[in-house]
């Protein structure tokens, strides 16, 4: 719906020659996608709203799937390796969960370390903010498909939460600077960064209902 409603304006523009797309930055087409995205999961949610209204209910991972996929992104968008971690960890329990928990706890225990390096590019920059956003959604999309909930939907919130938690996170940055040393102020996003990604983990429970059936 979002892409749709994207290539209904764009088209008509690069048309009319009021713009061409062609000449458009990555950062253009990321404030011209972002929006059209939000106004595509508000419409799906609407749409859900009024399915639940009208007695077509759903499973309770579909249902918690949303405020999911927002954690995590926003979870990304702090310490991008926790969507990583996420994707990792979403799999099925088998004999390679092992490794996938090693490699998860590698990649964040790799990104706590490294960002207290004065030196670490802004996470606004190009290159650090796609590779959140991308974190996000993906990690968003492999909890969704854990949950068998609607993961298009859930790349689209993971996505837009991983770029809320970015800016939030610079700007908790640049404000606590101030008033506390910057290591203190990187250890209090680490806990909330941790914590919300610990929640996104945590499977949902299942209804009496379909407890009862099986």
């Amino acid at each position: 719906i979002g892409l749709a409603a994207m290539a209904a304006t764009d088209i008509p523009i690069a048309l009319r020659g009021i713009s061409d797309p062609r000449q458009w930055t990555a950062q253009d087409w990321l404030s011209d996608l972002v929006p059209h995205l939000v106004y595509g999961a508000t419409v799906t949610t609407v749409l859900r709203q009024q399915d639940e209204a009208t007695g077509h209910r759903r499973e309770p991972g579909e249902r918690s799937s949303t405020l999911r996929s927002a954690v995590i992104g926003v979870a990304s968008g702090l310490r991008s390796s926790t969507g990583i971690a996420a994707a990792l960890l979403s799999g099925a329990p088998g004999t390679a969960h092992r490794a996938r928990l090693v490699g998860a706890t590698a990649l964040v225990g790799g990104e706590l370390v490294a960002d207290k390096n004065p030196n670490v590019p802004s996470r606004l920059s190009q290159p650090a903010l796609t590779g959140r956003l991308i974190a996000g959604g993906g990690g968003a999309a492999a909890l969704a498909r854990r949950d068998r909930a609607d993961t298009a939907s859930a790349l689209i919130i993971g996505t837009v939460g991983a770029l809320a938690g970015s800016h939030g996170g610079a700007w908790w940055r640049q404000w606590a600077g101030r008033r506390m040393p910057d290591w203190q102020a990187a250890l209090a996003e680490d806990a909330v960064a941790l914590t919300m990604a610990a929640a996104a983990l945590r499977r949902p429970a299942r209804s009496s209902s379909v407890s009862a059936s099986r």
